[in-house]
């Protein structure tokens, strides 16, 4: 019985001590390490997350770039050169997703500048979820001289400072078009 006094009193004194300033200094620079290291990178890792969506847009632009340059088009009853969908504006307006909810533009307020666009429609590209970037178009040439770029903008943290991804074509000497490689500058700003 006097033994398990003394224990109990023991733990008791110990409890009420807590803990030492040395155990707290520990866990601080600890904590402090975790924030500085793994913090920023859980955040590029997000940012990096969302440029996901200009990737995948600007391969199905590609797609559909080859599909209409392959496709016959008429002009006044005579087959057209070939060529890709004419140039497009930014679509929707230049950095227009910030002031939204998440910084993502909601499909619905810009439906209409995808389906009012002959380039949009011609590429049977729209968005139909929130999405993060704005899209431009640029095409020029015929046949063999024809190319295209596709471009994707983007301002994940509405600091003025722009994504950019380029995706490009052309067509070879055997009237194919042909795939660049797609450019990335500032991918996570």
């Amino acid at each position: 019985m006097q033994q398990l006094r003394v224990m109990s009193s023991t733990k008791r004194r110990a409890a009420a001590q807590g803990f030492t300033l040395v155990e707290v200094t520990i866990a601080v620079v600890v904590l402090s390490l975790i924030g500085f290291v793994i913090v920023p990178q859980v955040l590029k890792w997000l940012r990096r997350t969302k440029t996901a969506e200009a990737t995948q847009n600007l391969q199905k632009i590609y797609d559909s770039s080859v599909s209409y340059f392959e496709a016959q088009h008429g002009e006044d009853g005579a087959v057209a050169p070939r060529r890709f969908p004419p140039s497009a504006g930014p679509t929707p307006a230049i950095d227009s997703c910030c002031p939204q909810p998440g910084h993502k533009c909601d499909p619905a307020l810009v439906a209409s500048q995808w389906t009012a666009s002959p380039t949009w429609s011609a590429l049977k590209f729209s968005m139909k979820e929130p999405f993060y970037y704005w899209y431009r178009y640029d095409s020029a040439g015929e046949d063999r001289s024809a190319t295209f770029s596709a471009w994707a903008f983007g301002n994940l943290d509405c600091d003025k400072e722009f994504s950019t991804f380029m995706r490009g074509g052309a067509v070879d000497a055997n009237n194919a078009p042909t795939a660049g490689a797609t450019v990335v500058d500032k991918e996570t700003e």
